[in-house]
């Protein structure tokens, strides 16, 4: 059964999310995870979608119509707690200041979709069942009105081609000298080609 999740569901999210997904985000405490995950299911226009069988969290999907403020309201709602975490995180992790002196001081291209699917996560023991794809559906069909969205990934996701299979393509390709990634966009109507970001219906 794929459902909305609540805040019972967010630990089994956080530790998927964790376990499956190559991130900066990964690197915090499962607790850090689990809070980011808390402060966006209060937010209006968050969807996040888990597929569930006998109590257990098999995938989750999780997606924003206002990526620009994803970071930013979380960070400015617990500041302390943030930058405690990132600190920890970064001396653990000192890769991460590349990534972050890369974005800094390169070129950064910025879409006028605000709507992305974020993250989408499933066990690794069952990646072979199809609940990614299950998950991708319900998440299209979940946002009615959805004409068009976009999802950022690495180079070196291994998802990328499924990606590619569900009619996703490349809008823009990130080369920063620390690592590569593609912005992805998806129309899900095609008589409305032209139309992107209407708002969520």
């Amino acid at each position: 059964m794929i459902k909305e999740l609540s805040e019972k569901d967010l630990f089994q999210v956080a530790k998927i999310h964790k376990e499956n997904l190559p991130s900066f985000l990964t690197e915090y405490p499962l607790s850090f995870i689990e809070k980011f995950y808390y402060f966006q299911i209060k937010r209006e226009n968050q969807l996040l979608l888990g597929k569930i069988e006998n109590g257990k969290l098999l995938g989750f999907v999780f997606g924003t119509d206002n990526v620009e403020k994803l970071y930013d309201n979380f960070i400015s709602e617990n500041k302390s707690y943030f930058y405690m975490n990132t600190f920890k995180t970064l001396l653990f992790h000192p890769k991460y200041f590349l990534l972050f002196a890369a974005k800094f001081f390169s070129k950064s291209f910025v879409s006028e979709c605000k709507r992305q699917l974020v993250y989408i996560a499933v066990d690794q023991n069952l990646k072979t069942k199809g609940i990614g794809s299950e998950l991708l559906q319900a998440f299209e069909e979940k946002w009615k009105g959805l004409n068009y969205y976009e999802l950022e990934v690495e180079s070196k996701n291994k998802a990328f081609d499924f990606y590619l299979k569900k009619g996703f393509y490349i809008v823009h390709q990130y080369n920063n000298w620390v690592e590569k990634k593609y912005l992805l966009g998806k129309y899900l109507h095609l008589l409305i080609i032209f139309t992107i970001c209407n708002g969520i219906g």
